[in-house]
């Protein structure tokens, strides 16, 4: 059996929220795994939500930097105007 890389985690979520009925994802929060990078797309990630009512993003690979990064960014939403959800909410 190969090791699954970080994009396969991804594809297989987004097939799953697909599959299940519910819209596809809007973006991955850590293609680039940076925390410059991870902050941007979670202001983009926003951005879309309030553009649009709603936005799905996925996380590939869990690591301590966007498990930071997420967790100080939801702490934010409230102020924003946008609240996180679970996929089947939406």
């Amino acid at each position: 059996m190969e090791p699954c890389r970080p994009g396969d985690a991804v594809v297989g979520a987004q097939n799953e929220i697909e599959a299940a009925g519910q819209r596809r994802v809007d973006l991955v929060i850590d293609e680039s795994p940076s925390r410059a990078d991870i902050d941007a797309r979670l202001a983009e990630l926003a951005d879309i939500a309030r553009r649009t009512g709603s936005a799905v993003g996925v996380v590939g690979a869990p690591d301590p930097v966007t498990v930071d990064r997420l967790a100080t960014w939801a702490t934010s939403l409230p102020a924003a105007g946008v609240s996180l959800v679970p996929v089947s909410a939406l």
